[in-house]
């Protein structure tokens, strides 16, 4: 079942919400009216989907956009259930991050980012079994869709659900705060690797990992550690780390990093059904921060995994893990 709506104020005036069958009621109406009324704002965004229990409910997309590709189907499936079966093969990769991190203890998975060079795929927990996918297509509508998701999730939890704000995202309007001079933490490097290199990592190290935002940073090449450096011996992260010592906390970041090489090639599935591949970054928001891995070029292996403990810093720790990136790939270059 298809329904148009108008949407004024851009470039694409309109857009489709298509039902599911079983929507006999107005049960979703506000969710669908919100939904609307994001992509209404978001440019280049390609398409939003509700789930309940894994199954979609409606969905969101331009008018007259090519529908996605329905291979994987049932002959009889509904348009809405081929628009959202890229986001139902999402949430089966969410469930497997979420069993990955829940030794960490910072609480449930709340947002997931998948990126690549050609658009993204966002995941925006709104309350235990129900979800939104959304989707770009354009690299460059990546930050516009993932902004726009984090507050509509924030809309329905607080309007609809009369649920708290939960910060996806963060606080996107908190100020960088400045770092006086080379940071206290503790740096770990593999013996056999350069140590000219070593030495220029460190340095990057104790510029940019803090006690405040970037709390924790490890660099692998080849899916083998080259150096990894952090600040939770510090007594302002200790709240975060009761009935964890920092050593503990670091075995479990490196051993996430093996655990998540199974569950982030599981992502192909998803992103290649929408015409996506080669992931450049992904987001992994918990309830108390976030879990980041920014891949150096080409090789899947060859990445960093930046974390932070405090939810109201996580797009600060991003943009300080991005810095980091450029100085281990110019370091390397």
């Amino acid at each position: 079942m298809t329904e148009q709506a108008g949407l004024d104020g851009s470039a694409r005036t309109r857009a489709e919400l298509l039902k599911a069958d079983h929507w006999t009621d107005d049960a979703y109406d506000e969710f669908a009216r919100r939904c609307l009324a994001a992509a209404r704002k978001t440019p280049l965004f390609r398409g939003i989907a509700h789930f309940s229990n894994n199954i979609v409910d409606f969905a969101v997309r331009p008018a007259g956009a090519d529908p996605f590709p329905a291979a994987g189907g049932l002959p009889w499936d509904e348009e809405v259930e081929t628009e959202g079966r890229p986001g139902r093969q999402l949430l089966r990769c969410v469930a497997d991050f979420s069993t990955t991190l829940d030794r960490l203890e910072t609480g449930y998975l709340m947002r997931v980012l998948a990126v690549t060079t050609g658009g993204a795929m966002h995941y925006g927990r709104l309350k235990r079994g129900q979800h939104l996918v959304s989707v770009t297509l354009a690299d460059d509508g990546v930050d516009a869709l993932d902004w726009m998701m984090n507050d509509t999730v924030a809309d329905i939890r607080e309007a609809v659900l009369h649920q708290p704000d939960e910060h996806l995202g963060g606080d996107k309007n908190r100020p960088l705060r400045a770092l006086d001079g080379p940071q206290d933490i503790n740096f770990e490097a593999d013996r056999t690797a350069d140590q000219a290199l070593v030495s220029v990592l460190r340095s990057h190290w104790r510029s940019l990992v803090n006690r405040h935002d970037l709390q924790y940073a490890a660099y692998y090449r080849d899916w083998a550690l080259v150096c990894a450096g952090d600040a939770l011996g510090d007594r302002l992260i200790s709240p975060h780390l009761v009935g964890v010592v920092a050593a503990a906390k670091r075995a479990m970041y490196h051993d996430i990093a093996f655990r998540l090489r199974t569950t982030v090639a599981s992502l192909a599935e998803p992103l290649q059904s929408i015409g996506l591949s080669g992931l450049t970054r992904l987001v992994l928001d918990v309830q108390e921060g976030a879990v980041y891995i920014h891949w150096l070029g080409e090789g899947e292996g060859d990445f960093v995994l930046g974390v932070t403990l405090d939810q109201f810093e996580v797009a600060n720790a991003e943009t300080r893990l991005r810095e980091l990136v450029r100085g281990i790939a110019a370091a390397g270059s």
